[in-house]
């Protein structure tokens, strides 16, 4: 019972969602191929969309203010989709 702060709460939202990101190797091999085919108009491939997302979540561990914002238009962009980003 102690008081966390708006910082401390988005860290520990980025820690827990990068403990459950699937490997790459794993999201790959489920990811539907619209998916992929989404991701890879976007990103260029399929592997920089994952090193991208995964590197962002990484960031909002460490500077949660500077990024939150792009993390929750992000994350509703892929809510639609499990298999898109986790």
């Amino acid at each position: 019972g102690g008081v966390v702060t708006s910082r401390q709460s988005s860290m520990a939202r980025a820690s827990k969602l990068l403990s459950h990101l699937k490997s790459y190797d794993v999201w790959f091999n489920n990811a539907s191929p619209e998916t992929l085919e989404l991701v890879s108009t976007v990103f260029g491939s399929p592997r920089d969309f994952y090193d991208t997302l995964r590197g962002e979540i990484e960031e909002l561990t460490r500077f949660p203010q500077v990024l939150e914002f792009e993390y929750s238009n992000a994350l509703k962009n892929f809510k639609g989709n499990q298999n898109a980003c986790c």
